[in-house]
């Protein structure tokens, strides 16, 4: 969790299972490049040794996730609609 005067600048939860660090729901406020490569390098820094880190990542962020070391794995997108009755 990144935080400055009280205000939250950004978290990253990390559930940890059966030898993998799993990166999901995460938010950096305005997107911010600093915040985020601060939060990554240090989820790598200490759990890298450990665990397998994998990460569902938004498709905007994944410049700032390649940048600290992530590389893809697996592309998909997903379409949503709502019907009318």
């Amino acid at each position: 969790m990144a935080v400055e005067n009280g205000v939250t600048l950004g978290f990253i939860p990390v559930k940890l299972e059966e030898g993998k660090a799993k990166i999901n729901n995460y938010y950096v406020a305005d997107d911010d490049s600093t915040v985020f490569s601060a939060l990554l390098k240090e989820i790598v820094k200490v759990l890298s040794s450990e665990f397998e880190i994998e990460s569902v990542t938004q498709l905007r962020h994944i410049p700032e996730f390649e940048k600290n070391g992530f590389a893809i794995v697996l592309n998909w997108k997903i379409k949503m609609k709502v019907f009318k009755e």
